[in-house]
């Protein structure tokens, strides 16, 4: 999956349980690197825009974050 219909839905407060986490993340980040690598006909914009609002979301919890 793309992720971004999910991440719409997300946004608009439809709750996704595991839609956001480390293991879904690199996941992703690995799927996508390994897609691209093999030359794959795989569109990669969607899995990114996945990854980063994952980063986003995810870098709200470190500790020490400034908001």
């Amino acid at each position: 999956m793309s992720g971004l219909p999910e991440m719409i839905g997300w946004v608009n407060g439809v709750n996704y349980p595991d839609y956001i986490g480390l293991n879904i993340l690199f996941t992703k980040m690995i799927g996508n690197c390994l897609a691209m690598g093999a030359k794959l006909c795989v569109g990669k914009e969607g899995p990114l825009a996945h990854c980063g609002s994952n980063c986003g979301i995810l870098a709200l919890y470190l500790p020490g974050f400034p908001f």
